[in-house]
């Protein structure tokens, strides 16, 4: 998405993190661009076992929790903001001395596939959208002989350059995929479908409407 904003306004994007009840920006991305630097004048942030409420340690995944410094209308005090992420140990080669954290996507949007593991979409997005002619996609989940399955719908800009092994690939990587079909054996090999071009435009562009859970009903 960066990219193609980038390539049509021929200008550089630049992401940050916040929130209305936060009421201003909390971290924002350098030069870099690997990671957000924390406002840790304004916020300081503490990452928790969502489950345990327990601190955790700079470099693994949890809750995202901030507590306002300079706010006096109306503070927050170990806010829990249901986004996971985790805080970067290593310096930023920029020079700025902020702390840095890598988001991972919503706790509430993370879904339950094959043994147990948890997986964002956010992480399946990054990794198809990676592939420069995929304008959009959805994601099936339904259950079959006890494994779970995944059709993926994938919308082209370009037919010429369908690539069915491409796509598949990007899938199988994602770890939590991969530990299903070859580990766990919970998991079948996902499939791949193709369609024309605005033909997915009727269901909406949330991370949310890309998923379609049918192991629910």
């Amino acid at each position: 998405m960066r990219k193609r904003l980038e390539d049509k306004w021929n200008a550089e994007v630049f992401q940050n993190y916040g929130m209305v009840e936060l009421g201003n920006s909390i971290a924002g991305e350098c030069k870099e661009k690997n990671g957000l630097h924390v406002s840790q004048l304004d916020f300081f942030i503490e990452l928790i076992d969502p489950e345990t409420g327990r601190n955790i340690k700079p470099g693994e995944k949890g809750e995202i929790v901030v507590t306002t410094l300079s706010r006096t209308g109306m503070p927050l005090i170990r806010y829990r903001t249901k986004d996971e992420g985790y805080i970067m140990k290593e310096k930023c080669i920029c020079g700025l001395p902020f702390q840095r954290i890598k988001i991972l996507g919503r706790l509430d949007d993370t879904i339950i596939i094959g043994s147990g593991d948890k997986l964002h979409p956010s992480i399946i997005e990054n990794n198809l959208f990676s592939i420069p002619y995929i304008n959009d996609f959805r994601m099936k989940i339904d259950k079959k002989n006890n494994k779970d399955r995944f059709n993926i719908i994938v919308e082209t800009t370009n037919n010429d350059k369908i690539n069915h092994e491409e796509i598949l690939k990007h899938i199988i990587e994602i770890p939590e995929i991969y530990n299903g079909i070859y580990s766990s054996k919970t998991i079948s090999m996902p499939s791949v479908e193709f369609v024309k071009p605005n033909s997915l435009k009727k269901y909406g562009n949330k991370i949310g409407n890309r998923i379609i859970d049918n192991r629910k009903t």
